[in-house]
């Protein structure tokens, strides 16, 4: 039952994730967002295309759907902990990281697996043949529900790099990277719970997917040729 649950889960998110509103909304107003500007389906992109409002815009709606995504995982979860009647139950809300049997191993392991399902659909969503965004935006809703604390942490330093840079790629990429460190910083150093391996292995594969997706912005960034923020530009980032 408990993998069955996982499944489900997985497959919900992934397709939720695999609901585009930069193409959708771009379509609405006549034209595919993916045929314009940088060609990413997303915020940045939109915001360089059709204005301040509509970057805005998708930019919400793509963390919404991040966090919409763990947060139905979290609800199955505690589902599935009284449909099994765990002995070990510890309530989520007090972020039990720590699994005393293979039932919360996998119980606990919804948010990370939905997580990581949400964020691909967006990157290769089935509904727009597997041509999507970047999955920054909706990473951060992702990590807004695992640990609002360190996402606000790894939200304020990237938005400072790219202040100061005026690079949104450069932010993008080494927004990831700063949370991969303070996943393993908090959890080796600060949480009196033992290390939850589990988070830091989500927080790579989330780091990876972000950096593949962001190869090209790297190149240009190496190279000097990247679009700073404020300018347009077909190399810009999206």
């Amino acid at each position: 039952m408990v993998f069955l649950g996982l499944i489900i889960s997985a497959i919900v998110c992934y397709l939720l994730g695999s609901i585009n509103t930069s193409i959708i909304l771009s379509r609405i107003l006549g034209n595919d967002i993916r045929k314009e500007g940088s060609g990413n389906a997303g915020a940045t992109n939109m915001l360089r295309s059709h204005g301040v409002k509509m970057g805005v815009l998708i930019l919400i709606l793509d963390v919404i759907k991040g966090v919409l995504s763990v947060s139905f995982c979290l609800l199955i979860s505690h589902i599935m902990l009284i449909l099994i009647h765990v002995p070990s139950y510890i309530p989520i809300a007090k972020d039990a990281l720590s699994f005393r049997n293979q039932d919360l191993f996998w119980i606990y392991s919804y948010r990370y697996i939905g997580a990581i399902c949400v964020v691909l659909g967006h990157d290769f969503p089935i509904f727009f043949g597997f041509r999507g965004g970047k999955g920054v935006a909706t990473s951060l809703g992702v990590i807004l529900v695992l640990d609002v604390r360190i996402a606000l942490i790894a939200l304020v330093i990237t938005i400072i790099i790219m202040a100061i840079s005026r690079y949104v790629s450069l932010g993008s990429v080494l927004s990831p990277i700063i949370y991969t460190i303070l996943v393993g910083l908090y959890s080796g150093l600060i949480s009196p719970l033992p290390f939850n391996y589990m988070w830091l292995v989500f927080s790579l594969v989330m780091c990876l997917l972000i950096i593949v997706k962001h190869r090209r912005n790297i190149e240009r960034l190496l190279n000097h040729t990247e679009s700073k923020l404020g300018m347009k530009g077909s190399k810009a980032n999206g």
